[in-house]
């Protein structure tokens, strides 16, 4: 087992700003990864599908950073992808709104299944609708979290949605605590137990290592295809939880039961 302070970790990201600034936020937040760096992709999870796609069939022996290499526009981008990392996590959004979204279910639960694991092939993390999910919510444990959707038909107003819906204690990255951090985790974490298996609560590390991405994704593109909605739910922010996971389920579970004492004295 690789020791957590000598993690090399690299972050493959769709985006050059939302989501560099939240990583170096909630990382130096959580006295995270000493040694990371990003990657940005530049375009969309519909893009990558396609290059690892290439003639309809997957190769699973694929070498991820080689590939990213035959994309890559300058040679700061391939230095970073030549060196070697005990971690890589690749974090996109779904959008299915996105004018390439012919959106291929099996090739992307493929994607899932065999990008699961950070030591490994790598971790790959969508987030649904997009990476700004992780801030549209009013007030920790708000129960009407767990229903809240979004139509697909707004999903590209989504960032505006959130500016107007978001509480503003979520809103700004720079100005988050730890205990923003921690809110915001496990209200996530809440939400992919009760998205999964109809459990509105805060599992144990056991359950939560047992739930899968790849389900998750199942059960979104159901709602998707039924209904042209989906639940809003940021699954990258657990790259730190899964950082040290018996560290951070002690801390949120003491922050839940401290959370509850204080809300039954007012």
């Amino acid at each position: 087992m690789v020791n957590l302070m000598n993690k090399n970790v690299l972050f493959i990201v769709e985006g050059k700003k939302d989501e560099p600034n939240f990583f170096k936020t909630v990382n130096a937040i959580i006295d995270g990864y000493k040694d990371y760096e990003f990657f940005v992709y530049n375009t969309n999870i519909h893009i990558l599908i396609k290059s690892m796609f290439p003639n309809g069939s997957f190769d699973e022996n694929i070498d991820l950073l080689e590939e990213l290499k035959l994309k890559s526009t300058s040679n700061k981008e391939i230095e970073t992808l030549s060196k070697t990392y005990t971690d890589i996590f690749m974090i996109f959004d779904l959008d299915p709104h996105a004018p390439e979204a012919e959106l291929d279910s099996e090739c992307l639960e493929k994607l899932l299944k065999h990008f699961n694991n950070s030591t490994d092939n790598g971790k790959l993390y969508i987030n649904y609708p997009m990476m700004q999910s992780f801030r549209h919510t009013n007030i920790f444990l708000d129960e009407n979290f767990k229903d809240k959707k979004v139509l697909k038909s707004d999903i590209c107003n989504y960032k505006s949605i959130v500016n107007s819906e978001g509480a503003n204690k979520y809103q700004n990255v720079k100005l988050y605590t730890e205990d923003i951090f921690y809110e915001l985790a496990i209200m996530h974490i809440m939400k992919y137990n009760y998205i999964i298996k109809g459990e509105y609560s805060f599992p144990t590390v056991e359950e939560f290592v047992c739930l899968d991405d790849s389900m998750l994704f199942e059960k979104q593109y159901e709602l998707l295809n039924c209904k042209k909605e989906l639940y809003i739910i940021n699954t990258c922010i657990f790259s730190f939880v899964e950082y040290n996971l018996s560290c951070f389920f002690k801390k949120a579970n003491e922050y839940i039961s401290e959370y509850k004492k204080t809300i039954k004295k007012l």
